[in-house]
């Protein structure tokens, strides 16, 4: 997994609870790829989000995928460990959002007049 320690001078950087980091906005609770293992996708959801002029990084809760074709959903489970990565690093810059539905938790479906709705990379945690 490409994890790296960040070059952070931690007298000039800031907690933040979203930054814009070259076009892209990242927030707390959002979710990005980590490492692509060639069977599935390694996830980080944001916990921490520090930066300063030069750079951004991120304390994350890893989750691995499985991936739920019929639906077109990734469904994450926590590895209970943090990871700590340079925005630069991650695997693709753009973040995803958690698509948690309120009546279950392990499936993930989404109806659009009886029909499954595919809603590009939808997760749940």
């Amino acid at each position: 997994m490409v994890l790296s320690t960040a070059d952070i001078d931690r007298h000039k950087t800031s907690e933040v609870s979203a930054v814009t980091y070259k076009g892209t906005k990242y927030t707390k609770g959002l979710v990005v790829i980590l490492e692509n293992t060639g069977e599935t996708l390694v996830f980080g959801k944001i916990c921490l989000i520090l930066a300063n002029e030069k750079s951004v990084c991120f304390v994350v809760l890893v989750h691995h995928s499985v991936l739920l074709t019929d639906l077109g959903v990734y469904y994450l489970m926590s590895d209970n460990k943090y990871a700590y990565i340079n925005a630069d690093s991650l695997q693709d810059y753009y973040p995803l959002p958690v698509w948690r539905p309120n009546a279950f938790r392990n499936f993930v479906k989404c109806y659009q007049n009886w029909k499954v709705r595919r809603l590009g990379p939808l997760l749940t945690i």
